[in-house]
This record gives structure tokens, C-alpha cells and sequence, in this order.
């Protein structure tokens, strides 16, 4: 059995949380949910140091946290579990968490980076959509994902330290699975001038936006509408350099 910590960024008003815990009870998993009281979404890790951090129960093992996801992971995994975590699953997530800059910038990859410094395996878990989802769209895209979700526990590598799944909303009941490496994407200002000394986000970049992302890359796949599953590592891959590349050398 398998017992499941669960947050989001989304916070409790999206389509995708209650069809998804719904699924998981019907396999009988064991889970405790945390997650934001409100949008969390683009903070990546943040950990709402500087202010204090509320957390209501609002049923048995489920929670809602005036916090970001890896604050509520951390508050699952230390504070509100009774009971040992076997994985952390950061999702669903309403869209899609695609390339480099979604990645490093989403509060749902946040909360499994810190379910991976806890020593935890983690997936997060994403659902990009095209268009208003029907409900038929939504529940094969939640079992789906839970099928991923199985697979990678039985046979999870122990060079990964977390999963980045994304599960195209309208993808079908057997949709095409790719395993994908990371868009390396890039984007210019995220914001607009509101009125004189106020700037207000704009947003990040949405798939049907995107042309050509290059083949075998996790926008590529979401573009497709395949099933993207990318690998990462929860620390920065070292870069094999010496001070002389840096002109550095004679500071030895």
C-alpha cells in the first residue's frame, strides 16, 4: 500500500484535485493532503520564511496552508503525517509545467524538490490543456496519470530523484508515452506597465504558442499531445571546468 503526500499550487479551486484523490481511493491508496490555501502558482521552493504560516484541517487528512507547496510538504511530511510518506506527489496541476522556464519557476515542481530534499521520491504532475476540458477529458487524463504514477513507483531508478509528468488534457484513454529531456527554452519580460511605476505579470508561455519545440523534448511531447515523463536530478549537474577556462589560475 502505497501512502501518498499530496499538494499543489493551484490551491483548492481546480477542477483536477477531487476527480484525482477520488481515483487514488478507488486503488486504495493511503494519502494525506496539504496544500496552499489560494494560487500559488510561479513561486517555485519558496518557503515563507519571514511571516508566520496558518494551517486549517478541513477533513480528515486534508489541510489547507496559507503557504507555498514546499512549505506544505514540508509541514506534511514533519508536522501533519503520522505516518511514514512513501512518496510526494506535487499535482495535479491545472497546465502545463513544460520546458526550462516553467520548471525552474513553478511553485508544483517546488513542492517535489522539497519532497527530494526530505529523501522522499517525487512527481510532479501536470495536466496542459487545449481549449475548456470536458469530463470525460478530465477522468481519463487523472487515470492515466495514475497509471504513470504506478509504473514509475515499481520501477523507479535510483539516479532520479523526481519525475516532471505532464498529461495532456484530451489525450485520449492509451495516449503515446514518451520519456523527454528538458526544453531549454528561454522568454523575455513576463511584464507590463500598469500605470507609471507599476508593473504587473503577464504570464509564461502557453503550448499553443510554441512552434517546433525540438523532438524528444517535454514541450514537444505536450504539443503532441503524447505523455511527457522527464528525469531530473534535485541538484545542479556539476560542469567540468578549470580556474584556467576562467582566467582565474593564478588566484590558485
Amino acid at each position: 500500500m502505497v501512502r501518498a503526500l499530496i499538494t499543489n499550487d493551484d490551491g483548492p479551486e481546480t477542477p483536477l484535485l477531487r476527480p484525482f484523490l477520488e481515483q487514488l481511493d478507488k486503488r486504495g491508496w493511503e494519502r494525506i493532503v496539504v496544500i496552499p490555501n489560494q494560487q500559488q502558482s510561479w513561486v517555485s521552493k519558496s518557503l515563507n520564511r519571514h511571516f508566520p504560516v496558518k494551517v486549517n484541517e478541513i477533513r480528515e487528512k486534508e489541510y489547507h496552508v496559507s503557504g507555498s507547496p514546499a512549505a506544505c510538504v514540508n509541514l506534511g511530511l514533519f508536522h501533519l503525517s503520522e505516518e511514514e510518506i512513501d512518496l510526494v506527489i506535487s499535482g495535479p496541476n491545472f497546465g502545463h509545467n513544460a520546458g526550462r522556464s516553467s520548471v525552474l519557476s513553478s511553485g508544483t515542481v517546488g513542492g517535489a524538490l522539497e519532497g527530494c530534499i526530505a529523501g522522499k521520491p517525487a512527481i510532479a504532475l501536470s495536466f496542459p490543456f487545449f481549449g475548456h476540458p470536458s469530463e470525460k477529458e478530465i477522468e481519463d487524463s487523472v487515470v492515466n496519470g495514475i497509471r504513470v504514477i504506478e509504473m514509475l513507483m515499481e520501477n523507479w531508478p535510483s539516479s532520479v530523484d523526481l519525475f516532471n509528468v505532464n498529461v495532456p488534457l484530451g489525450c485520449g484513454e492509451n495516449p503515446q508515452v514518451h520519456l523527454t529531456t528538458l526544453w531549454r527554452d528561454s522568454y523575455g519580460s513576463l511584464f507590463e506597465e500598469e500605470k507609471p511605476g507599476i508593473f504587473v505579470q503577464t504570464g509564461g508561455i502557453s503550448p499553443s504558442q510554441v512552434r517546433d519545440p525540438p523532438e524528444g523534448t517535454d514541450m514537444w511531447a505536450v504539443v503532441n499531445k503524447y505523455v511527457s515523463i522527464t528525469p531530473l536530478s534535485a541538484i545542479f549537474t556539476e560542469v567540468n571546468i578549470d580556474l584556467e577556462m576562467l582566467g582565474l589560475e593564478n588566484m590558485k
